[in-house]
């Protein structure tokens, strides 16, 4: 069974579909694979929909993810844009203090959002 999966979206963006518990491990594994992806592109978009899944991170994992991105955007060029897409109060919450850490990372663009079409609006505008 795949646990999370990554499909491209014709409207130009990655979505990204964790299900069940997410670690920060399978978080970065997830976006990495966005990398090799053929339709991959400098700027390329991400929504991330936790809707059926949950984050399992705390502060250290954060600074980890945080890290991560800094290190893959360091000479990125273009601005991309993250939507995260949860319903559940508390992740919405939790990506509330993700945005402490993504205002670190150069051109990137970060929104939380419990409904789909505004974040695939917000995505694509």
């Amino acid at each position: 069974m795949i646990k999370h999966q990554v499909t491209f979206r014709e409207q130009g963006f990655f979505e990204l579909t964790f299900i069940g518990e997410v670690t920060i491990d399978e978080v970065i594994r997830v976006y990495s694979s966005c990398f090799e992806h053929p339709d991959f592109r400098l700027g390329s978009s991400y929504l991330c929909d936790y809707r059926r899944g949950f984050p399992n991170v705390d502060l250290r994992d954060m600074e980890t993810l945080a890290s991560f991105a800094q290190k893959i955007t360091q000479f990125a060029t273009r601005k991309y844009r993250i939507a995260a897409l949860a319903q559940n109060p508390l992740e919405l919450e939790f990506f509330e203090i993700w945005r402490q850490f993504s205002v670190r990372i150069a051109n990137e663009e970060f929104e939380t959002f419990s409904d789909y079409e505004q974040a695939v609006k917000w995505l694509t505008q």
